[in-house]
């Protein structure tokens, strides 16, 4: 890793963000070069005209005080963020200018990473307010779980598991009936029907006890080997331990019989079972968690 301190920080011009494209994630690389009429601001990080770090952020164009940060890495950096926190002061004082002098930022970092909140709060900035956890590991270390498939997972009378593909028109309403009682924000996140058009058929179910739906798997393919589990869940109320072992049972299986050996998910804070799940008894079998946060700037008026 370079040193730090040998670093420089400068304002980028719109059509040199495209040569920082590696500096931030691909699903970002369309916001480089300021696509669009929308107002952009580019920060970089060089190490002998190497870049080695990129900030950028773009405005409101309803809310004329307002930004976002859109990014925020660096290759070289100090056990502090000195990097980072130098392109993000930088970046902040380029939207004051134009009066643009409060801002979001939704990170993703690791769950043990106070050097992120650190730095954003010297900066000014308050937060963490988390909205979700992410999580990474295999089949293997899920097949590791204590109990995982002997009495929590063993077959219990009433449970059903259904592919997904021959879930007709009566069991779909029976769906649509579970779910349309729940808060609507915990709909959208294991609504079904809103993520089945990108699912992988092979590897989607749905699950009955007594009959009733009351959980489901999509997951969608998120490279040669890694399934993400975009959703999969069981509905609050119907959530218990043997409920959850067993979908997730048969969706392990399905993965292991399918050669594919890793997997990721996401579990927003609205679904606190889950969420204390797996930050504890399902930690020590993670390969990574990440927590994705909210962050706000209100910086006061000279």
């Amino acid at each position: 890793m370079l040193d730090a301190l040998s670093v420089s920080i400068r304002q980028l011009s719109n059509e040199e963000s495209l040569r920082f494209a590696d500096m931030t994630y691909p699903t970002y690389w369309q916001y480089l070069g300021a696509p669009g009429d929308r107002e952009f601001r580019y920060v970089g990080a060089e190490a002998d005209g190497v870049p080695a770090g990129l900030a950028f952020g773009v405005a409101d164009r309803e809310k004329h005080e307002w930004y976002e940060v859109v990014g925020l890495a660096a290759q070289s950096d100090g056990p502090e963020g000195e990097t980072r926190e130098k392109m993000l002061r930088l970046l902040m004082s380029l939207f004051a200018a134009s009066g643009r002098r409060r801002a979001v930022f939704h990170p993703t970092f690791d769950a043990g990473d106070k050097v992120t909140v650190n730095l954003l709060r010297r900066c000014g900035w308050t937060g963490p307010f988390v909205r979700q956890i992410s999580a990474s590991t295999t089949v293997d270390k899920m097949f590791g779980l204590p109990s995982l498939f002997k009495d929590i997972a063993a077959s219990r009378e009433g449970y059903e598991v259904l592919p997904w593909a021959v879930v007709d028109a009566p069991l779909r309403q029976r769906i649509s009936d579970a779910i349309k009682e729940l808060p609507a924000p915990i709909r959208g996140d294991i609504d079904p029907f809103i993520y089945e058009g990108r699912a992988v058929p092979d590897f989607s179910f749905v699950m009955l006890r007594g009959g009733e739906p009351i959980g489901w798997h999509l997951p969608e393919r998120f490279d040669e080997a890694t399934m993400r589990w975009t959703c999969s869940a069981v509905l609050p109320g119907k959530w218990s331990m043997a409920a959850v072992f067993q979908l997730w049972k048969h969706a392990l299986t399905a993965q292991r019989d399918m050669g594919i050996p890793r997997l990721i998910w996401g579990v927003p804070v609205a679904h606190p079972n889950q969420v204390r799940f797996i930050t504890t008894r399902l930690r020590p079998f993670l390969d990574s968690l990440r927590v994705t946060a909210t962050f706000g700037l209100a910086l006061e008026s000279e």
